[in-house]
């Protein structure tokens, strides 16, 4: 037996990109950086194993899904990062 774990990502898939314009630096010089954050990846995987999903799941709107998804992986991030 062959499992793939191949995801068929398709066009009905919601796929988001956040850019913050305002902050690419189109200078040649290379960016010195002012403020370095550190994120516990494995506190924030361990989190994110034990999150059940369930509302995300029980949403029948693509955008408010994708939305309440955004805002709890950014929400965790925001825990373990320092």
């Amino acid at each position: 037996m062959i499992v793939s774990t191949y995801l068929e990502i398709t066009d009905h898939c919601m796929i988001g990109l956040c850019l913050n314009i305002a902050d690419i630096n189109t200078s040649s010089e290379r960016p010195v950086p002012t403020n370095i954050s550190f994120i516990n990846y494995d506190e924030l995987n361990s989190k994110l194993r034990l999150e059940t999903w369930n509302e995300i799941y029980a949403s029948n709107c693509i955008s408010v899904a994708y939305s309440l998804f955004i805002n709890k992986l950014n929400s965790y991030i925001e825990i373990y990062t320092y």
